[in-house]
């Protein structure tokens, strides 16, 4: 074998391991996703790029649904990615807000209880968190932002003012948890779809790494530079 023929065989080793090692990284440890979608908000926006930790709940068979080992279980409060239970295909962000065994209620005012106990919460006077451009705010105007506290976790979440809905009380399936988005009043979730399978788990969302009002109107997928959101830049998600 000629020393020209030994070159061309480690290229093409290294190179195949450089693959092999970007597709277990993606498999096994992180995987980047953009929120397309107001159903988050205030926590998560519109054109937030984020990374999704895909080993905190354990490790599966690639490209299954099968588990190969299980370490970590979903805690209320997880923001979470996971398949669309209707179409698995297609990949949504909510926050788990009760696992199996609970019972979740939510009354017409928007409280939302768990085995029975409300879910401590403040009504925030004013806020900072969005502005215009964020947008997808839902079709009504001058919401209500709530600081809601459980579990020793905080998280803000917004309420239509006149919202009379409610929900419950309804016990969640063992393997199951019961999701909703943080923007309570524009976002479709356990409420109407139902319960999430814990085989369709992701993985959980670690950190935004990048931002934008606006993307490139040539590259609908990809962020203006004039338009990134800075303070939102490595921040991680709670």
């Amino acid at each position: 074998m000629n020393l020209k023929t030994k070159r061309l065989i480690r290229s093409l080793a290294q190179f195949v391991l450089a693959i092999s090692s970007l597709l277990f990284f993606r498999w096994m440890v992180f995987e980047p996703f953009v929120i397309p979608s107001g159903s988050m908000i205030p926590s998560l926006l519109v054109r937030d790029h984020i990374v999704v930790k895909k080993y905190v709940y354990g490790l599966r068979l690639p490209f299954t649904q099968k588990w190969l080992v299980r370490w970590g279980q979903v805690q209320r409060g997880d923001i979470i990615v996971f398949r669309y239970p209707p179409q698995p295909d297609i990949f949504y962000v909510k926050r788990a807000v009760a696992i199996g065994g609970d019972r979740v209620e939510l009354d017409r005012h928007g409280q939302l209880f768990v085995n029975g106990d409300p879910v401590d919460r403040q009504q925030l006077v004013g806020s900072p968190l969005i502005r215009p451009a964020d947008a997808e705010l839902g079709n009504f105007e001058e919401p209500r932002f709530y600081r809601e506290d459980s579990g020793g976790r905080s998280r803000t979440i917004m309420l239509r003012p006149n919202a009379r809905s409610s929900f419950g009380p309804f016990k969640v399936p063992k393997g199951h948890v019961f999701v909703l988005g943080d923007n309570r009043d524009n976002s479709r979730d356990s409420r109407f779809w139902g319960t999430l399978d814990e085989n369709l788990l992701i993985g959980e969302a670690s950190m935004i790494w990048l931002s934008c009002y606006q993307t490139l109107k040539s590259a609908p997928f990809v962020c203006d530079p004039s338009q990134l959101r800075w303070d939102r830049m490595f921040k991680p998600v709670q």
